[in-house]
């Protein structure tokens, strides 16, 4: 078997973990051809994940999310209305922005969020966003509503949210916080359910996330689904939203103005209502 590069063996954690979020530390070792000692696989994987070079992964399903996007002369002083927002016990991410709009917020409420993924970049891609082109038409699939969960469900599936959490560390959460009375294998039973109506959120950085500029853009376009594959094909996670007939980009790149490629479909008439920002400050409850 030939040795792979370390940045191949953390591609391939990553993509282990899209297939099985719970994947197991021997599952990822025997799969590499790096390291012969285990405890050498579990220290890369840590490694990996203390710099962010792997943020996830997360499940995540349309449980009804609320989309606030809000311009400067609607949020004079983004730091003081992110302190309001921790207090909100319906937000689940809130970010500061600086440009066209000053705060971006996601809170539980209506199904305004109606598609989200972290991207898969392709390994070693040496395809650079100003690459990107926009050809044919097509629009992004809807995230459906979960069908048929009960309350156990939803709570089971907020607490697993990190789906390497333990089943009996959320039996223990549910008897101690709910009185729920629910073994092990109960929840076990219920999340291999709950996943198939869910995806996995999980990104890869080759760099390490904090190493690259991060913007976001909100946009719409009839070329979602070429924008989608565009994206694909860098070699770093994108995250996509869609916001009723809005997309919004949490885009990673390597200089500060390499989203000027969007200017440029903006100009040819392949997108509508450019905005651009830079995220300040971000929060969420989670861990992440």
């Amino acid at each position: 078997m030939v040795k792979s590069s370390i940045t191949e063996v953390q591609y391939l954690f990553y993509s282990k973990y899209n297939d099985n979020p719970r994947a197991k530390i021997n599952e990822l070792h025997k799969s590499q051809s790096l390291y012969r000692n285990r405890d050498s696989t579990t220290k890369l994987i840590r490694e990996t994940i203390e710099k962010r070079i792997i943020v996830g992964p997360f499940i995540f399903c349309n449980s009804g999310i609320e989309v606030e996007l809000k311009s400067e002369k609607e949020v004079e002083d983004p730091i003081e209305y992110l302190i309001a927002c921790k207090k909100d016990l319906a937000v689940t991410r809130a970010i500061a922005l600086f440009g066209e709009y000053s705060f971006l917020c996601f809170r539980k409420g209506a199904s305004e969020l109606t598609y989200a993924e972290a991207i898969k970049p392709t390994l070693n891609s040496p395809y650079t966003i100003e690459n990107m082109r926009l050809e044919k038409k097509g629009k992004l699939p809807i995230d459906q509503y979960p069908c048929c969960w009960d309350d156990l469900d939803w709570k089971i599936y907020h607490l697993m949210r990190n789906p390497r959490v333990s089943f009996a560390k959320i039996s223990g959460v549910l008897k101690s916080s709910e009185g729920l009375d629910i073994t092990w294998k109960t929840i076990e039973t219920r999340y291999y359910k709950l996943i198939e109506d869910c995806k996995v959120m999980n990104a890869f950085f080759p760099k390490g996330m904090d190493k690259y500029f991060q913007t976001f853009l909100t946009l719409k376009t009839d070329y979602e689904n070429d924008l989608r594959e565009e994206l694909q094909k860098l070699d770093r996670s994108t995250y996509l939203y869609k916001i009723g007939n809005t997309i919004l980009l949490n885009l990673f790149l390597d200089n500060n103005i390499d989203y000027r490629v969007f200017v440029k479909f903006k100009k040819r008439g392949l997108i509508q209502d450019l905005h651009v920002s830079i995220p300040l400050y971000f929060w969420t409850p989670f861990p992440v």
